[in-house]
């Protein structure tokens, strides 16, 4: 009996283990900086709608001072007198220390906390330190579901498909989570801006994604029971990319995936800018890049999704290599990912295409315009001869029930080469008449076994819409070769790309695009980020 009662609470031991060791914090608040470093301020004016407690704050602990009334304003300037004191309201109440920060806490008021910091409203309370004798650094103190409201919308839209909102709000949690203190050395946690999370306060909430921020509670994304970094960005322009070809160091769940989903982005997908000779000079030598006069910019290494890994500058003085993301932001490029005097790039083409599991979505998918298919350009020859088929897509406009012709392929010279009837099924037609189905008892070819191996134009076809592919929203197309034209006789350099951002992660667009298609947020999240789990 005592030898199973031991194994009994052996086993209850190693579950409670395991469960510690896979255990993730979310904390329940945030400090984020309003303003700090060069935007501190030197006076600040504070109200609230159901009044504020003014007092001093001490590891955690709140001392109050007095009460002011609802709605009335109150000027903060710091006081001259100490390095960390501030004056309050017009009889110049002196309060702070070096270890009592001066803390103003906003009272509830219909159900909400809310504080006016001159002009714009924010959620929870404002703490107030002056750091090394600066001006004040002011923070907005409130908990990490209010800080959300304040970031979901401003990251990704609060009227976007909620799945995908749902998705933003994991990942913002999770970064939130992850990086709590990041920024101790200035007083608080986070910043307000991109370089962290943007956040917006209260002004930028939003029904949608207030719900999306609630259904999530809690929840966050984990790689072998670590929080995940939650790196994410705008838009891909059709492929995410792998860590190290970004930042340097390889992260096992942050790999490159084909964004299939995302939506053509006006300006972000594909865009095109132009910078002189002078004006490249200016951008790099802000980065310390120095050869002279611009002569010549090279791309001369790219990663396996097409964006540039390495590019040469070639200058009167010398020249340098850049990689990585530097190949963006030292000339301020939208994205990695661009040609330079050149054709804009091209989306590499992929069969990794994600499917929703349980979709509740019933929107019609989208039908290409066009494929691609690689055939043998001789099927009685021994030798490989390979070509590339482009045949033209057209959406049969037919509402008669009795329509076989739902779907057909329309080859250069117009010629009807294939429909799909309304059971499914792939129907080939030549001169007219049904050469081939999808099953080989209906096939009429005499070719031999040998020969039927390799690929026809038909058979071609054949493999691909009975596989699936007008239930996918669009196809990738090879990319081309990637070369620079640009010449020492160029006086401009036209970079034509694809994408908005440093491409790692979540594209927030190819978020919209799955959720639009039947994703669930967890299913989104797994996609963009390999091997993850969501917890909480």
């Amino acid at each position: 009996m005592k030898k199973v009662l031991l194994v009994f609470i052996v086993s209850i031991l190693t579950m409670i283990t395991a469960s510690i060791a896979y255990a993730v914090e979310v904390p329940n608040d945030i400090r984020v900086g309003l303003f700090y470093s060069s935007s501190a301020k030197s006076s600040v004016t504070l109200s609230s709608p159901g009044g504020i407690e003014v007092g001093t704050i001490n590891n955690g602990v709140f001392t109050l001072g007095f009460k002011v009334k609802a709605n009335e304003q109150i000027v903060v300037r710091k006081n001259p007198n100490s390095k960390y004191g501030v004056f309050v309201g017009e009889f110049n109440v002196a309060i702070g220390s070096a270890d009592n920060y001066p803390y103003f806490k906003s009272l509830e008021k219909d159900g909400v906390s809310l504080i006016v910091v001159d002009g714009k409203k924010y959620r929870g309370n404002i703490e107030i330190k002056r750091l090394s004798d600066s001006d004040m650094t002011i923070i907005n103190h409130l908990s990490m579901q209010e800080y959300l409201y304040g970031v979901v919308p401003r990251e990704i839209g609060g009227a976007s498909p909620l799945e995908a909102v749902k998705a933003q709000a994991i990942i913002a949690r999770t970064y939130a989570a992850k990086n709590m203190g990041r920024r101790d050395g200035l007083g608080f946690d986070l910043y307000p801006t991109a370089t962290d999370q943007a956040y917006g306060g209260y002004e930028w909430e939003h029904e949608n994604s207030n719900k999306a921020v609630d259904l999530t509670y809690g929840e966050v994304a984990t790689y072998k029971g670590e929080l995940i970094g939650g790196n994410y960005f705008s838009t891909s322009g059709g492929y995410t990319e792998d860590s190290e070809n970004v930042w340097g160091g390889k992260v096992d769940y942050l790999r490159a995936v084909p964004d299939t989903y995302e939506p053509e982005v006006e300006g972000n997908t594909s865009w095109e800018t132009t910078m002189t000779k002078e004006q490249v000079k200016a951008s790099l030598s802000k980065n310390g890049i120095n050869v002279g006069d611009i002569v010549d910019l090279v791309p001369i290494e790219y990663t396996d999704a097409g964006r540039v890994l390495k590019l040469k500058i070639v200058g009167t003085a010398g020249e340098k290599i850049i990689e990585k993301d530097k190949v963006r932001t030292y000339l301020g490029l939208k994205s990695m990912w661009y040609t330079i005097n050149d054709a804009a790039p091209t989306v590499k083409g992929t069969s990794n295409v994600p499917t929703p599991s349980n979709s509740t979505n019933n929107n019609e998918k989208e039908i290409p315009d066009k494929i691609s298919i690689v055939v043998d350009e001789n099927v009685d020859d021994t030798e490989e001869e390979e070509k590339e088929v482009s045949l033209n897509v057209v959406k049969n406009e037919s509402e008669s029930n009795d329509s076989k012709e739902l779907i057909i392929l329309v080859d250069e010279n117009g010629k009807k080469i294939i429909t799909k009837g309304d059971n499914g099924q792939a129907i080939i037609i030549e001169d007219n008449t049904v050469q081939q189905t999808e099953t080989k008892e209906t096939k009429k070819d005499e070719r031999t076994a040998e020969e039927l191996e390799k690929k026809t134009l038909l058979q071609g076809i054949l493999s691909i819409i009975n596989t699936g592919l007008f239930t996918t929203p669009k196809l990738n197309v090879v990319a081309p070769e990637y070369k620079s034209y640009a010449s020492s006789t160029k006086e401009v350099f036209t970079f034509r790309g694809r994408g908005w951002g440093h491409a790692v992660g979540m594209s927030q667009n190819g978020a919209k695009g799955m959720a639009n298609n039947g994703f669930s947020a967890e299913e989104i999240i797994k996609w963009y980020y390999s091997g993850v789990s969501i917890e909480g």
